[in-house]
């Protein structure tokens, strides 16, 4: 998630799973590419939310 989330090329092959493009220079990344991070990863942050409570309760 955090790779598509920075608007890097995330692409799945079966039986392999996620690849990316390499990067050619660390300047490819840049500071851009943190605009709306928070918003396009605000589901993984509400999904670990819903979770958390019922990971406690099979804990005991």
């Amino acid at each position: 998630m955090i790779p598509w989330a920075m608007n890097r090329n995330v692409r799945f092959k079966t039986g392999i799973g996620p690849l990316l493009d390499a990067m050619e220079q660390p300047d490819d990344i840049d500071a851009s590419c943190l605009n709306g991070l928070s918003q396009k990863l605000a589901p993984v942050g509400q999904a670990l939310t819903l979770t958390r409570p019922a990971c406690r309760l099979k804990q005991h």
